[in-house]
């Protein structure tokens, strides 16, 4: 799984990486949990890399209410082709999500406080990982619905944000409005690399330079291009750092 990466590049080096023409704004590094908003990279009509702005934990299309308070943070790779929430996605909305680390935890052997484990590349240069986005309109609000209540689906009314601009992420409270769209996204993950595995069996999609058009392109109808893309896995040039917590 992957549910915490981090980005400390500011927007200009991003852009310069990703073949971006306008700079995202980002400076300083953050920890990027589920929910939040991240940075992504998509196709534009042209074939051009453009920046947005999505909520981490993809909402699908079709999603009621009380799905959407619980997004879809990982997607695995083994089911993207038949799995109802990602398959149209796989065929028309793919990603990169920009990133310069991700984490994963430990608990020593015999208890003892976990560490989490930074994995970054050796030369603290920036990667993508595979995602997928979606668009997902929030419907009318049911007349039993409550913000005030802690039931999940009116915990999320306070953490989705609509689709903000590509320059910057949103501001606000990030209450949900009936009639909104928001866009969101998700990380493919696969099986762990052996350097990684014996700390923990998966690992999200790493993709080389060289792919990142060939993912962005849509297949259609005929999603099969896409599977010789993610079944490779980082072998080399990569560190693990522990931090106790």
């Amino acid at each position: 799984m992957c549910n915490l990466f981090t980005i400390g590049k500011d927007g200009h080096t991003v852009a310069k990486k990703f073949g971006l023409k306008i700079a995202p704004g980002l400076s300083g590094r953050r920890d990027l949990a589920p929910t939040d908003q991240v940075l992504v990279v998509r196709s534009g009509a042209a074939g051009e890399r453009l920046a947005h702005w999505q909520r981490w934990g993809l909402i699908p299309p079709w999603a009621k209410l009380e799905m959407a308070a619980k997004p879809l943070t990982n997607a695995r790779v083994e089911t993207l082709a038949v799995r109802p929430a990602f398959r149209d996605a796989l065929r028309q909305r793919r990603c990169l999500v920009p990133a310069d680390g991700f984490y994963e935890w430990s608990t020593p052997v015999g208890g003892g406080r976990k560490r989490r484990h930074l994995i970054r590349r050796e030369d603290g240069e920036l990667f993508a990982f595979a995602g997928l986005w979606e668009t997902w309109l929030v419907p009318e609000f049911p007349e039993e619905f409550s913000p005030s209540r802690s039931a999940p689906a009116a915990q999320l009314a306070f953490e989705v944000y609509a689709a903000p601009q590509p320059s910057s992420p949103p501001p606000g409270d990030g209450a949900l409005v009936p009639g909104q769209t928001i866009e969101s996204c998700t990380i493919v993950t696969t099986a762990a690399a052996p350097w990684l595995a014996p700390l923990h069996h998966r690992m999200p999609v790493v993709l080389p330079p060289e792919c990142y058009d060939d993912w962005l392109r849509p297949d259609g109808e005929d999603s099969s291009g896409w599977e010789h893309l993610l079944r490779q896995t980082p072998d080399q040039g990569w560190v693990i750092e522990g931090f106790t917590v």
